[in-house]
This record gives C-alpha cells, structure tokens and sequence, in this order.
C-alpha cells in the first residue's frame, strides 16, 4: 500500500496542510467546476487522502453529492476524524482493481503517477464518469517510469511520467474531449526532484491539469 512506501513524516505533512489555507489544486479545481456544480451533483474524488478536496467544499460552502475514494485505511480514518459528518462519504477503493460508482464528475491529483502505470485506473474512473474529469499528473512528450525511496522507509514508489499521447488516447476512447491546462501551483514549469537516498541524484517532472468533457 502507499502508505507503507511513506515514512513517519508523510502523515503528519499530510495532516499539518489541513489546518492551512487550502491547497492550490484545490483552489484550481474547484474555480474549473463550481458553475457545474449542483446539490444533486454525484463527484467522485479518487484518491482523496485525508480530505483536501473535500475540505474545500466545506470551506466554500458547496454542497454536492460526494464521494472520497483510497486505497489506504490510515488516511480514510484521519478524514473520518476530520468530517466526522461525512464519515460515510469516505470509502475504500483500489482504482487499479475496481470501476467506482457512477458519477458526474471525478476529480484525481496526485495519484496516477504513484501507480504502476495510469491503466486500468485511468479507464475506471473515465468509464464511471457521466460529464466531466479533472486530472492532475505528470506528463511529458513520453513517459518515463521511475520509483523514488523515502528516507526511512521501506518501500519505493513510483514517480511516473505519461505521455500526452497516451493520455489523449486513453481520454478518446471513453468518448472524452480532453484539453490540458497549466497546473496553477507549478506553472507547469519543470522541477527537480531529489532522490532522498542517494544524494545528489534525482528526475525531472512537469505538473499538468487534463479537464475531460463526455462528448456522447
């Protein structure tokens, strides 16, 4: 599981930004849906974490129909706690595995790229989307699979790349219109990331949005 490939950090970073302003892609997000956004709108949020998204929502005063998905117990339990309220809209779910339930809208940071590759998780959500995708991910002209290793952890993780290619393709074939928007939080400018046990090494990664519209 993902968390394993974390060290004893990652939770409380996690944790530490839910008492903060909220985060820029949420921010970004939720500017690109909220005209869309409705009481009876069903929202699919894959990979949720502790509740970034969610907690947006709350902070913003929209409510909707919505739904938190990870594959990770330790961080459904800390959204749990936080939203008490919501503790049902918190579920557990291996998108590489399983199709979620049906919905208007999904929403996905940060995710695609710690898998193994972006299908079959990318083809479940986009299968189980009625209207409209956001995504936000690392792509490039061709992808690169790399794995990073937390210092004191056990486990690596993949860092992956997608291609465009491959992510527009992916989008067409479930009858998506796919557009790529620069990431607000980086720009979509190019950033090093250091390889935390061996020093002096480490990749390069650009941050994109893809937002989907369902054609037909």
């Amino acid at each position: 599981m993902f968390h394993k490939t974390q060290n004893k950090e990652s939770l409380k970073i996690f944790l530490a930004r839910m008492k903060g302003p909220l985060l820029t892609w949420v921010e970004q997000f939720l500017d690109l849906l909220e005209p869309h956004l409705t009481p009876s709108t069903t929202l699919n949020d894959i990979g949720c974490n502790v509740g970034q998204f969610y907690k947006g929502l709350v902070e913003k005063k929209i409510k909707i129909d919505y739904r938190g998905f990870d594959i990770e117990p330790i961080y459904l339990a800390q959204a749990k706690k936080i939203f008490p309220s919501a503790k049902n809209n918190f579920q557990i779910l291996d998108i590489t595995k399983e199709t979620p339930p049906a919905a208007d809208i999904s929403v996905v940071s940060a995710t695609l790229e710690h898998l193994e590759n972006f299908s079959p998780a990318l083809d479940h959500i986009l299968a189980s989307t009625k209207k409209i995708i956001i995504a936000r991910t690392y792509l490039g002209e061709k992808q690169e699979r790399d794995i990073m290793l937390k210092e004191h952890s056990q486990y690596p993780y993949p860092m992956n790349q997608y291609s465009f290619l491959d992510i527009f393709r992916t989008f067409a074939k479930y009858n998506f219109e796919a557009k790529i928007v620069r990431d607000r939080y980086t720009d979509s400018l190019p950033y090093y990331v250091p390889f935390e046990t061996v020093p002096g090494q480490g990749l390069v990664r650009t941050q994109y949005v893809i937002v989907g519209r369902k054609t037909k």
